[in-house]
């Protein structure tokens, strides 16, 4: 019997046994399927009521559908061998390695649940151990991410806090809404200092909210990055007394001018936000040239600026566009190790590979060599633990095992598929700090957070991936606005804002 003649046949029995049963029988199926959680409950619902055709399950839901049935059918005098006529081997997606009670394999691979009404993540809990912090206002704005054990809060009369990660506030609601620094960036702590911006001037604090450097000219200061930040200062000209050049700095955690043959006299332009360093070079910006290079920890330029824009370095690559408007890839040294012969940005290399787009037509993924190592990808996550989640384009072999398009398909370094996904992990851009997996988590397109075998883990009615072990949720709590804390790996709130009762 062909695979098709086999689904035919297992609608048929389902069709005879399910849709022609007593109101009773109905009832126990359906405590099955909301118990195993395999099959949409919605979807069964559906098909009972006569909505939908048991032809718009996917080939999962029809065998987990046949399970459900032959728990019960015993019950309303069924044989127990009702479907083995049916070849459900195509169907019964099976591990002997786990609980096929508890896992949905195909073909012995794993099918993960994110996010379809399967799957049951854990809502983040209040416990009594919550803190909870009472702002009399409808407005609480707090940043959605730790850095350097810290979060920022926004009391609206009162101006901006600063919280540990136990809710302990470290800095009282002083700091004004001009603390957002030049360059649409939210100042952050870095090695326990910040920078900070307001109607009096820029000046950084430390963790006790101590200002260590005030300064009197200089304005646009951004985040420090490995204790380093760009900023703009205001001085007299030198060739004319009554008027003011405007040029672009290099500044430590100290408030000390540094790197001096970086300065940049501009007209109009804030400062460039300080790039990270990453493989000991960060991306610096030549305001008379227009143009991208690299320099190390000392401000040495290790590669010239001469490319339109670049990448930060990952892999030991960095992304480059030159003014030939082709991208390829450079080494440390500032060599270029893949030419540069490639229209649109790619993907920063991740585990030794990374992902690069035709002009036209399926991306591939290329090794250190440029050599292409996977092809006919739609889209793709880059590597992240050995694990990366691929939508394969119609053109691609591995279509052979979801011929339907039902699913992601997740790729172990060799390429192989170790599993499936009903959604694809959040990545929009080539590299977005904010949906990179922490704590092995990938934030899913729906806003769950997701392992690396797909299947959901938390959700919220916004959650973020975790940083210093701390996950930025949002929920109804049905009495205000939306209320915003902080969860632990575990799941619990350990605080979040809201207003007070009275």
């Amino acid at each position: 019997m062909k695979a098709s003649d086999s689904r035919e046949h297992l609608i048929t029995k389902i069709e005879n046994l399910v849709l022609n049963s007593s109101p009773d029988k109905i009832n126990k199926i359906e405590e099955e399927v909301r118990h195993d959680g395999k099959i949409s409950l919605g979807s069964f619902l559906r098909i009972v009521s006569g909505r939908a055709d048991l032809d718009e399950l996917s080939d999962a839901e029809l065998y987990w559908l046949t399970f459900a049935i032959s728990k019960v059918s015993k019950n309303f005098g069924v044989p127990e061998d009702y479907f083995e006529d049916v070849e459900i081997q195509n169907y019964k997606y099976y591990d002997p390695q786990t609980d096929n009670n508890k896992t949905v394999t195909k073909n012995k691979l794993y099918i993960g649940s994110a996010y379809t009404d399967n799957s049951s993540p854990i809502n983040p809990q209040k416990t009594n151990k919550t803190k909870i912090i009472y702002i009399e206002n409808k407005t609480i704005l707090c940043t959605e991410y730790f850095k350097d054990g810290v979060c920022l809060a926004c009391h609206p009369q009162k101006g901006w806090g600063v919280f540990d990660t136990t809710g302990t506030q470290i800095i009282d609601y002083k700091l004004h809404f001009g603390t957002i620094v030049g360059n649409s960036q939210m100042p952050e702590f870095e090695n326990g200092y910040c920078p900070v911006r307001d109607p009096k001037g820029s000046y950084i604090i430390n963790k006790q909210g101590k200002i260590v450097s005030q300064f009197t000219n200089i304005n646009n200061l951004s985040n420090f990055q490995q204790g380093i930040a760009t900023a703009t200062q205001t001085m007299p000209d030198p060739k004319n007394k009554h008027l003011n050049i405007r040029r672009v700095v290099y500044v430590n955690n100290k408030g000390e001018l540094i790197f001096p043959h970086l300065y940049f006299t501009v007209k109009w332009e804030n400062s460039k936000p300080m790039r990270p360093f990453n493989d000991g070079l960060s991306a610096y910006y030549d305001y008379d040239q227009k143009l991208w290079g690299f320099i190390d920890h000392t401000g040495n330029t290790v590669v010239k600026a001469q490319y339109k824009m670049v990448q930060d370095f990952h892999d030991g690559y960095a992304a480059v566009l030159t003014t030939n408007d082709k991208w390829g890839f450079i080494d440390t040294n500032g060599t270029f190790q893949i030419p540069a012969m490639y229209a649109r940005e790619p993907m920063p290399f991740s585990e030794g590979v990374a992902l690069v787009s035709r002009r036209e037509g399926p991306s591939c993924l290329i090794d250190k060599t440029g050599k292409i190592v996977l092809d006919f990808i739609y889209k793709m996550t880059p590597f992240y633990n050995n694990k990366a989640f691929v939508n394969f384009s119609q053109e691609s072999p591995y279509r052979e095992i979801d011929p339907n398009h039902n699913f992601i398909f997740i790729i172990d370094r060799e390429f192989k598929v170790v599993g499936l996904s009903k959604k694809m992990p959040l990545f929009i851009d080539n590299y977005n700090e904010e949906h990179w997996p922490s704590n092995n988590l990938w934030l899913s397109e729906e806003g769950v957070l997701m392992d690396n075998k797909g299947d959901a883990i938390y959700a919220s009615n916004i959650i973020r991936p975790f940083s210093n072990n701390r996950s930025y949720v949002c929920f109804d709590d049905g009495k205000s606005a939306l209320t915003a804390g902080f969860m632990n790996p575990s799941g619990e709130i350990v605080f979040l804002f809201t207003q007070s009762e009275f």
